[in-house]
Formats: C-alpha cells, sequence, structure tokens
C-alpha cells in the first residue's frame, strides 16, 4: 500500500545533504530520496541542498535508509 501522499518525480540531480553529496532519485513536494555512501540515522534534522550548491535548500527529517549494494538509499520528509 502507498503511503505517500504526492506524487514522485525522477530527480537524477546532485543533492548534498549536511556534508554529505549524493545522487538524487526521485522528489515530490513532501520529500526526497537520495543515494549516500553513508547512512544517517533516522529522525535527524539535515540541511539539504538541491543541485549540490547553496542556492535551493531546505531542511527535511530522515524518515527511512534502505541498504542498497553501492550505499544506501536515505528517505527524506521536508520539514518547516
Amino acid at each position: 500500500m502507498e503511503r505517500r501522499c504526492a506524487r514522485r518525480f525522477p530527480y537524477p540531480a546532485l543533492v548534498r545533504i549536511d556534508r554529505q553529496s549524493g545522487a538524487g532519485i526521485d522528489i515530490s513536494t513532501s520529500g526526497l530520496a537520495v543515494l549516500l555512501a553513508e547512512p544517517i540515522p533516522v529522525g535527524r534534522i539535515v540541511v539539504v541542498a538541491l543541485g549540490g550548491g547553496d542556492d535551493v535548500t531546505s531542511h527535511a527529517r530522515v524518515v527511512r535508509i534502505a541498504p542498497m549494494r553501492h550505499g544506501v538509499v536515505v528517505g527524506l520528509q521536508f520539514v518547516d
């Protein structure tokens, strides 16, 4: 059952989360999924910079992590 309330769109761009850079997977109005080399603890509030720069930033809460062969997928929920 799909729990997301917003439609997701592919987001194959550089994303920086705190001091770690990763590859965007998808994005919606409520969150973002990113492939990172290292996990971030669930529940942590992070600063997200889209495009890897400082022009478009937001705060997000880590809501899930999923280990992958070449890193970890981090699911983020945007917060105010």
